[in-house]
Formats: C-alpha cells, structure tokens, sequence
C-alpha cells in the first residue's frame, strides 16, 4: 500500500492506492485486499461495501487501473509524443478505446457498475483520453518525468470485478491496439463536466447498462426469430436419422455460441 485518503463522496468513502506489481501478483494482493478489510471491519462492528455505487445521487467508487508494459527490463511507453508517451503507448490506448464496452463486461460486471457510470458525478462516462485530465476515461499521470514512470490510467473499471479477469481483458485490448497499430484519435484537453452536450456530441460514450456491453460492436444483428431458426440444426438432423434406424430419441444437442463480447476481443 502506497497512501490513502478520505474521498469525496459521503458514508466514509476512501481511496487507497495499492503499489504497483506484475498482474498476476497485484490481481493476488487485491484478492487479500479486500478480504482483510472486510473481515477487519467485520470485527468492529462497521460493514466495508466495494459496490461501485452504494448511495443514490452520490459520488461512486472507482478502481483506477494504472498499466505499463516493459520489454528486457525497458518501460516500453515512454517516448518523445504527446504527454512523454511512445507510439506503443498511443496504440495501446487506442486498444482500450476501441474495445472499452467488451472490457467493461470483466471490469464493470455487475448492475449497479452502470449507476455509478452516469454524468455528473465525476465518473469516467466519455471515452477519450487526456494528460491530466481526470475527466477523461483514460488518463495519462504526469507526476513525473522519469521514463519509468510513464503509464496510463484507466478510469472505467470498478472494485466489484475480479482483477484476474478484468486485467487481462484490458491487457488484450492493448495488445491488439498495438498489433493493430490502432489510433486513439486526439486528446481531450478540456475539462468534460464543462463541455456541453453539443462539443461532446462525437466522443463515444461507455455504456450505459450491463445489457448494452454485450451488443456486438459492428455488423448487423441478426433478429432472434432468425437466431432460433439455424439454432439445432444437427440435433434435427440427429433424431430424424435415430428414427430411421429404430434406435431411440437422441436429447437434443446444446447450441454453442460465442458471446459478443468476447469476439469483439478477438477481432
């Protein structure tokens, strides 16, 4: 543990930044985090809650992610281009960018993630990136210049998620931004609570339910009338051959599907 604070929000709110580790270790810190603090509050007679929105009309609790990648001992994300970054870097924003609804599925999973993702208090619901800015659904710290410092920040995710999975989701989308060379577009260098609906009307926005993250995010969708058409096919075929031979009834065999989510990470 590097600090905490008291937050902003009511109920005792507090924000405890944990230091940073290989993913595998931090997903197993954050695991023991929070199983420590719970029982530790347990026992004096208070309840620790790390629901994403526990009060209505009040401010959430985020779980920043900061991420970097190295290569031989080498931080791969400093670099001469905007904000100290590297190319790499700037892809593997793009990444995020790109397949942020698909990640939120791992990083924001439950219902009550997306009554903390609403405007107006102080959530990450604009999907755009910014140094400094903490308005931005990715931010670029900029506390130091020493190239091993250099990192982004991801703003969306929330404590109610499993690190295991939630990081390696956002650690595929990186990846795939930097294999892809994807572009992140230009940075958002103005503060976003004051920029009205009208200039912020070509950012694209994270969505905003649990049911939305699960829409693919190109190509047409097929309707579920069409859906169950071509569903079992080989299970029709299947009892109509059992038939023909005398032999009994085969159980019908279970549709595999691929969810959307998980082919938008793919793609």
């Amino acid at each position: 543990m590097e600090a905490h604070h008291h937050e902003v929000a009511t109920a005792g709110q507090s924000e405890i930044d944990i230091r940073f580790e290989p993913l595998l270790k931090m997903a197993d810190q954050f695991m023991w985090f929070k199983y420590i603090i719970r029982t530790w509050r347990s026992g004096t007679g208070k309840t620790v809650t790390f629901m994403p929105k526990p009060i209505f009309e009040d401010n959430g609790s985020g779980m920043h992610t900061h991420a970097s990648l190295w290569k031989d001992g080498r931080p791969l994300f400093a670099g001469d281009r905007y904000a100290g970054l590297s190319e790499v870097a700037l892809h593997a924003i793009g990444g995020i960018l790109k397949h942020a609804p698909a990640i939120l599925a791992f990083a924001a999973p439950t219902t009550n993630s997306y009554r903390r993702l609403v405007p107006g208090f102080e959530a990450p619901v604009n999907l755009a990136y910014s140094a400094r800015n903490r308005s931005a659904a990715v931010r670029i710290p900029m506390y130091s210049q020493n190239p091993k410092a250099k990192r982004l920040e991801f703003r969306c995710p929330d404590p109610s998620c499993n690190g295991y999975i939630a990081w390696s989701a956002i650690l595929m989308a990186m990846i795939d931004g930097i294999q892809g060379r994807v572009d992140p577009g230009k940075p958002l260098d103005r503060d976003i609570y004051e920029m009205t609906a009208e200039e912020l009307r070509g950012t694209p926005k994270t969505p905003g339910s649990s049911r939305r993250r699960f829409a693919p995010s190109r190509g047409p969708r097929v309707p579920p009338a069409r859906r169950r058409v071509h569903r079992r096919p080989r299970a029709h075929v299947g009892r109509v051959q059992a038939k023909e031979r005398g032999g009994p009834d085969p159980a019908p065999a279970a549709p595999v599907r691929v969810p959307p989510v998980l082919r938008q990470l793919g793609s």
